[in-house]
C-alpha cells in the first residue's frame, strides 16, 4: 500500500489525460483528486466550456486507462479557471510530489 495514495490517484488521471485529446491539451492541468471528482485547471473559457460539455466522455476515457479504486468511483471532472502561471506552478507541484513520494518509497 503506498503512503500517498492521493497522489497515487492522480498520477493514474496524469498519465492517460493526454490520450483523451487529438492534441496535446496545454491549456490544462489536472491538479487533484478529490472523491469522485478530477480538479482541472483550465487556462481560458474556452477549454473551461470544452471541459464542461465533454465531462461524460472525458470520464469514460480516464475509466478505460485507469486501475483500481479509482476506477470504480470517478464520476466527474470539474474544471477550474486558471491563469497559465498557475497551470505552471501546478505542473511543478506535480513534478515535486513524484519526487518526495519516490524519495519516500526508496526508488
Amino acid at each position: 500500500m503506498s503512503h500517498f495514495p492521493d497522489f497515487d490517484q492522480l498520477e493514474q488521471v496524469l498519465l492517460h489525460w493526454p490520450d483523451l485529446f487529438d492534441s496535446p491539451p496545454h491549456g490544462t492541468q489536472p491538479m487533484a483528486v478529490q472523491g469522485n471528482t478530477v480538479i482541472v485547471l483550465c487556462a481560458d473559457g474556452d477549454w473551461m466550456s470544452y471541459v464542461a460539455a465533454n465531462e461524460q466522455a472525458l470520464v469514460d476515457g480516464l475509466r478505460q486507462g485507469i486501475a483500481g479504486e479509482l476506477r470504480l468511483r470517478l464520476d466527474r471532472i470539474r474544471p477550474v479557471p486558471a491563469t497559465p502561471t498557475e497551470i505552471f506552478l501546478a505542473r511543478q507541484l506535480v513534478v515535486v510530489q513524484s519526487k518526495l513520494r519516490d524519495l519516500e518509497l526508496g526508488f
